[in-house]
C-alpha cells in the first residue's frame, strides 16, 4: 500500500515525459524553420527550454520513484517546488499588469480604438522603449497584418462595420478623430491645410505602406491590448498547470517518504525473511538495468567508431588551410571520448566493476553538465540580432551592433577575422554569386544568404550603381561619412566587402543559425545521455547490492 504513491508518481512522470518529447519536438521544428527575424524565432527558446525542463523533471521523477533514488527524488521535489513558486508569481504578475486597459467603443464603428495611457505603466514602458518597439514593429511588418487588411478593397460602409483586431485598428488606419477621408483600408486622405495638435497620431500617420501608423501611440496600445488577451490566456493555462504540479508534488512527497522508510529499514532482516525464490527474482529484475546499460553503451561504441573514423578521414584529406582543418581535432576528440565512455560503461555494467562504473557515471555527469552549459550559452549569445527588411529587396541586410557583445568581440579580433576571411575566400561564396550574371531586377529579387548579402555587395544605403553581382560603381565625387562600409567596399574580387562591418554581421547571422542547429542536436544528445545516466545509476546500485549480498547472485 505504501508503494502506491511511488507507482502513481512514476505514471504521472511518464505522462510528463511524453509531453516533454512533444514540446521539445515542437521547439526543434521551430528552430529548423526558415526563420530570419527575431519575431519568427521568438517562440524557439521558450518552447525548447520548457521541453528540456519537463524532460529533466520527468526523468528525475521516474528514477526517484521507481529506482528508489532518494537523493534524486529530493532534487526533483526541490525543482518542482521552485517551478510551482515561479509559475505562481508569474500568474499573479500577469493578472496585475493586465488588469487595466480596454478598447473604446466608437459610435457608428464595428471596431474599437485604443489609447496607450489606459494600460499599466509597466506595459507602457515596454513598448515606449525604442529598442523594444523596433523589434515589435518589425514583427508587425513581417506578419503582414496591414497588408492583408488592405487586400480586401472594401467600401467605406463595409470597412467601418468590420470588427478589426486591436493591432489592425491601432496600426493600419489613422484614429477616427483625425477625420481623414477614406480611400482604401490602408490609404486615407488628409484634408488640405491639415494641422493637428490634439492627437499626435494624426500627424504620424503616413500612406507609405511600410510606415502607416506603426509609430503611433494607438498602435502601441493595440499591441498591448493583444498582449493583454494573450497573457490572460497564458495565466489561465498556468492555473491549470499549477493544480497538476501541486498534485504531483504531493504524491512525490509521499514517494520520498517511502524511499526514506525503505532505506532506513534493516537490510539484514530483509535478507533473512525474504524467501530464496523471491530473492532470485529480485536479482533477475535488478540485472535488467545492467543489461539495458550494456545495450545502450554498445550503441554508443558503434557511434564512437563511426565518429572516430570520420575524424581520421578528415585528417588524411589534403587539407591546406586552417578552415579545412578546423573540424579534424574536435571530431577525433569526440570519437575518443565516446569510445572511452562506452568501454567503461560496458565493463562496469556487464562485468560488475563498481569502481569503473562510478568513474563512468562521474564522467557522464560532467559531460551532461558541460553540454547543458554550452547549450544554454549558445541560446543566450545567439538571442540577439536578425536581418533588416529592405524595401524592394528580396534579401535582408545585417548590422554588427545588433548581435551580442561576446559575438562581436570574436569577429572584431583581427587574428580571428583573418582566419574567417580566409574561409570565406576559400568557400568561393562571392565567386559563385558573381557567376550568375543577372540583371539588376533579377538580383535585387534574390533571397541572398547573410554572408552573400554582407560580404559580396555594398550596403543598399550606399546607393552604388549596379554593374554585376560583385561589381558596383561609386558615383563621381562620392564621400560617405554615415556608413564606413561604403568607403571599405572595393570591386577587387579578392577584397569586395570582406572587411566591412556588414560582412562580420553576415557571418554572425550565419553562425547564429548554425549554433541553433548544434544546440538542437545537443538537446537530443542530452536526452539520450540523461536516459543512459539514469539507467547507469540503477546499474551501479545493483552492483553495490550484489557485492553486499553475494547470496542473491
Amino acid at each position: 500500500m505504501a508503494r502506491c504513491s511511488n507507482g502513481l508518481l512514476g505514471l504521472l512522470n511518464a505522462g510528463v515525459l511524453v509531453l516533454a518529447v512533444v514540446v521539445l519536438g515542437g521547439g526543434i521544428w521551430l528552430s529548423n524553420r526558415a526563420a530570419t527575424t527575431d519575431c519568427e524565432r521568438f517562440m524557439e527558446r521558450p518552447v525548447v527550454a520548457l521541453g528540456v525542463l519537463l524532460l529533466a523533471l520527468s526523468l528525475a521523477g521516474l528514477a526517484g520513484a521507481l529506482c528508489g533514488a532518494s537523493c534524486l527524488l529530493w532534487l526533483y521535489l526541490l525543482a518542482l517546488f521552485l517551478l510551482i513558486a515561479a509559475l505562481f508569481v508569474f500568474t499573479v504578475f500577469a493578472f496585475v499588469v493586465t488588469n487595466r486597459g480596454a478598447g473604446w467603443v466608437v459610435s457608428g464603428r464595428g471596431y474599437r480604438e485604443y489609447r496607450l495611457g489606459d494600460y499599466s505603466t509597466w506595459l507602457q514602458r515596454r513598448v515606449e522603449n525604442s529598442a523594444n518597439w523596433a523589434k515589435i514593429r518589425s514583427c508587425l511588418q513581417d506578419g503582414k497584418v496591414c497588408e492583408k487588411l488592405g487586400a480586401r478593397r472594401e467600401t467605406m460602409d463595409q470597412f467601418v462595420g468590420r470588427n478589426l483586431s486591436p493591432i489592425q485598428s491601432g496600426c493600419c488606419k489613422p484614429p477616427t478623430g483625425c477625420n481623414f477621408a477614406y480611400v482604401s483600408e490602408t490609404v486615407w486622405s488628409k484634408p488640405s491645410g491639415f494641422n493637428s495638435t490634439d492627437d499626435p497620431d494624426c500627424t504620424t500617420w503616413s500612406n507609405d505602406q511600410t510606415a502607416l501608423c506603426y509609430d503611433c501611440q494607438s498602435c502601441k496600445a493595440g499591441v498591448l491590448a493583444n498582449l493583454k488577451n494573450d497573457w490572460k490566456k497564458i495565466a489561465t493555462v498556468n492555473i491549470i498547470f499549477l493544480i497538476f504540479l501541486i498534485i504531483v508534488y504531493s504524491v512525490g512527497c509521499c514517494a520520498f517518504r517511502n524511499n526514506r522508510r525503505d532505506n532506513s529499514s534493516n537490510p539484514r532482516k530483509k535478507k533473512t525473511t525474504t524467501k530464496k525464490p523471491s530473492g532470485r527474482n529480485l536479482a533477475a529484475m535488478a540485472r535488467c538495468s545492467n543489461g539495458l546499460l550494456g545495450l545502450l553503451n554498445a550503441g554508443v561504441l558503434v557511434l564512437a567508431v563511426v565518429v572516430l573514423g570520420g575524424g581520421i578521414w578528415l585528417s588524411n584529406r589534403a587539407a591546406t588551410t586552417d578552415c579545412e582543418r578546423f573540424m579534424e581535432r574536435p571530431v577525433v576528440a569526440l570519437g575518443v571520448l565516446l569510445l572511452a565512455l562506452s568501454l567503461a560503461g560496458l565493463a562496469g555494467a556487464l562485468c560488475g566493476a563498481s569502481c569503473l562504473l562510478w568513474l563512468y557515471l562521474l564522467a557522464l555527469f560532467l559531460l551532461i553538465a558541460a553540454l547543458f552549459v554550452f547549450t544554454v550559452f549558445a541560446f543566450v549569445v545567439t538571442n540577439r540580432g536578425a536581418g533588416w527588411v529592405v524595401s524592394g529587396r528580396g534579401y535582408r541586410e545585417y548590422r554588427l551592433g545588433d548581435y551580442s557583445t561576446w559575438l562581436q568581440r570574436r569577429v572584431e579580433n583581427s587574428a580571428n577575422w583573418a582566419k574567417i576571411r580566409s574561409c570565406l575566400q576559400d568557400g568561393k561564396v562571392c565567386e559563385k554569386l558573381g557567376a550568375r550574371r543577372e540583371t539588376m531586377d533579377q538580383f535585387v529579387g534574390r533571397n541572398l544568404s547573410p554572408i552573400q548579402s554582407g560580404c559580396c555587395k555594398p550596403p543598399t544605403g550606399c546607393n552604388f550603381a549596379y554593374v554585376s553581382e560583385t561589381v558596383w560603381s561609386k558615383p563621381s565625387g562620392f564621400n560617405s561619412t554615415d556608413d564606413p562600409d561604403c568607403t571599405t567596399w572595393s570591386n577587387d574580387q579578392t577584397a569586395l566587402c570582406y572587411d566591412c562591418q556588414s560582412c562580420k554581421a553576415g557571418v554572425l547571422a550565419n553562425l547564429k543559425n548554425d549554433w541553433k542547429k548544434i544546440a538542437t542536436v545537443n538537446i537530443i544528445f542530452l536526452i539520450f545521455l540523461i536516459i543512459v545516466y539514469s539507467v547507469g545509476c540503477c546499474a551501479f546500485r545493483n552492483n553495490r547490492r550484489d557485492n553486499s549480498y553475494p547470496a542473491w547472485k
